[in-house]
């Protein structure tokens, strides 16, 4: 199971990452532009994550196989980051895919989950509340 599933994961990984390289010509087109960012961000974010499962599957505890999760992780917290930015940069979008019905309101919620991206961030970051350490 351990070696299907670090093949799943470099597959997966490789797709994610050319996906997202593939937004890389568009943010350089577009420098101010958020949008570009943001789908470069949400495609490496399953990049990372593919990242952390093969570490995780490696047959052996390795410094290489606690390396490549650390580095999954941590890029995982900054792609956490963009997703915070993005809702925030387009509150009013964010706010418009919240139902109408859910008290307090469709901003307070596209705000409120903007917020928690960011305090997700800041956790992963800085391993705060972490139940174990990337060490």
């Amino acid at each position: 199971m351990a070696r299907s599933a670090r093949t799943g994961a470099v597959a997966l990984g490789a797709a994610y990452l050319a996906f997202a390289l593939l937004g890389i010509p568009v943010i350089i087109a577009h420098p101010l532009v958020y949008n570009g960012y943001g789908n470069f961000f949400e495609q490496l974010s399953l990049a990372t994550g593919a990242c952390i499962v093969y570490a995780s599957f490696a047959p052996i505890a390795s410094i290489r196989a606690a390396r490549l999760a650390r580095t999954g992780y941590y890029a995982f917290a900054v792609c956490v980051l963009s997703f915070a930015l993005e809702q925030l940069f387009y509150l009013s979008a964010t706010a418009s895919l919240v139902p109408k019905w859910i008290p307090p309101g469709q901003t307070f919620w596209a705000a409120a989950t903007s917020v928690a991206f960011v305090l997700a961030a800041f956790a992963l970051l800085t391993g705060f509340m972490a139940r174990s350490r990337l060490d």
